[in-house]
Formats: structure tokens, C-alpha cells, sequence
């Protein structure tokens, strides 16, 4: 497994992997909020938000001498005191390792953009693969504004 870079989302090409990964089938049942219903709406999101209030990264790897996207991530500047970070790795390339190298970067993303506040996420309480490899990571449950019996709230203590 070759590392993984993860960029801001700017390009055409970055645009729609977000948009087709968001969509996925798999992808949606994880995530809270609804896919957007067009590319056109996706464009006017991303515009609306990237680099203002959330910072949206594809993150990619190089396979056979060709870039390839593999997920996601998003560090999203939530209060004062706090910011919130999100992945997703496309189901076609979960199961390579690029969830714990994604979640780093994106880490190491948000503390160098916003290095006085906390660091939360959210992840279904289902998802139990995720929420393992968030707790090697350093985070812990932690009950936030968004947790419920579906939603699990976790925090950042390293």
C-alpha cells in the first residue's frame, strides 16, 4: 500500500469523486444529512463553503503510475472553542489501510489550521470499525450536542 496525500478539493475531477462517493449507497447509510440531489447543487455547496467554513480534502494514492481517489475528509470550523473532522474512504478502497493514514492527516490538517481548539467527530454507533480505529487514534466517547442513540460524540485528547 503506497501512502496517501490528501489535498483540498478544487479540481473538476475531485469535484465529482466527492460527488459520486457521496452518493454511494454505502456511503449515504453512514452519513447524517442527505446526498446532493445534482451536480450542480454539489458545485454550489462546495463554492458556498470550501475554504470559509469547511475544508473539504480528497485524498488520493498512486496505483500503477496513475493517481487514484480514495476518500475523503473535512475539517469543519464548528465554534469558537471547537472544530469537527469527518472521513470516508469509498467503498471500493476500504480494507487497503488509508482510514488510519486519512484520519492522521486530517488531524495533523485541523491542528496546524486551528491549533487552540478541540477536536470532535461524530461516527454511528454502529460503525464499529471506524470508531475503533478513532479510539487507537486518541479520541474518547465524549456526549456533544449531536449525540444520540444513532450518533456517538467522540473527542480528541492527545
Amino acid at each position: 500500500m503506497s501512502e496517501i496525500q490528501i489535498n483540498l478539493a478544487n479540481s473538476i475531477q475531485e469535484s465529482e469523486f466527492l460527488y459520486k462517493t457521496r452518493r454511494h449507497p454505502e456511503v449515504d447509510k453512514m452519513l447524517s444529512g442527505n446526498p446532493p440531489s445534482s451536480m450542480a447543487q454539489h458545485t454550489l455547496y462546495l463554492d458556498l463553503v470550501q475554504d470559509k467554513t469547511r475544508w473539504i480534502y480528497i485524498a488520493s494514492t498512486f496505483r500503477e503510475d496513475s493517481k487514484i481517489f480514495v476518500g475523503y475528509s473535512q475539517i469543519y470550523d464548528l465554534t469558537e472553542e471547537t472544530i469537527e473532522i469527518g472521513f470516508v474512504i469509498h467503498p471500493d478502497e476500504q480494507g487497503r489501510g488509508y482510514g488510519k493514514d486519512l484520519v492522521l492527516k486530517t488531524i495533523a490538517k485541523a491542528k496546524e489550521k486551528f491549533p487552540n481548539k478541540k477536536v470532535i467527530l461524530y461516527v454511528l454507533r454502529n460503525n464499529h470499525k471506524a470508531k475503533h480505529i478513532y479510539e487507537k487514534l486518541g479520541f474518547i466517547e465524549k456526549t456533544l450536542p449531536s449525540t444520540d442513540e444513532v450518533t456517538l460524540g467522540m473527542e480528541l485528547t492527545r
